[in-house]
């Protein structure tokens, strides 16, 4: 897998809305300081990293010499 950075631009519009997202709390005060900093509605951060996970996506087979 390559070692690519996931790049957000900073926006200055606000968004009017909000959607129900199912992560753990960690994981969302962290999506919602990322919101924050950059402008950045936190949807469109969620589906920025999920999009980016997709195309950086590696499955490796099981091996079971190991088990």
């Amino acid at each position: 897998m390559s070692n690519k950075n996931l790049v957000l631009t900073k926006q200055i519009e606000k968004e009017t809305g909000y959607q129900v997202m199912a992560v753990g709390l960690s994981l969302h005060k962290k999506i919602k300081m990322l919101a924050v900093e950059t402008g950045i509605p936190m949807r469109t951060i969620l589906e920025t990293m999920i999009r980016y996970g997709f195309e950086n996506l590696e499955i490796q087979d099981v091996n079971l010499d190991d088990e």
